[in-house]
């Protein structure tokens, strides 16, 4: 194959796939979700031996800095919809 012949080729190709890239976008999906009854756990110690030794609730600030939390909320509706669920954010 010549160099032009090769060339030719090259051109075919990029100009036979021009307009195979350029592919219309789905339209964008909406959905709503309606949540109630929020709690936060804050993870406010690294010592594991004193999770779960206190048998009531506890007050907690969050730390200054770095920490973990969870994030506990109802889900009731869905696009408008009644709808059970739980949403977790940790």
């Amino acid at each position: 194959m010549s160099r032009n012949e090769m060339l030719l080729a090259v051109k075919l190709c990029v100009v036979g796939s021009w307009n195979t890239g350029r592919v219309q976008a789905p339209s964008p999906t909406v959905l709503e979700v309606d949540l109630e009854n929020y709690v936060s756990y804050v993870q406010d110690t690294n010592d594991v031996t004193k999770y779960a030794t206190l048998p009531n609730p506890t007050t907690s600030t969050p730390p200054k800095n770095f920490y973990t939390s969870l994030i506990i909320r109802d889900i009731v509706a869905v696009n408008g919809q009644p709808a059970k669920g739980t949403a977790t954010v940790l």
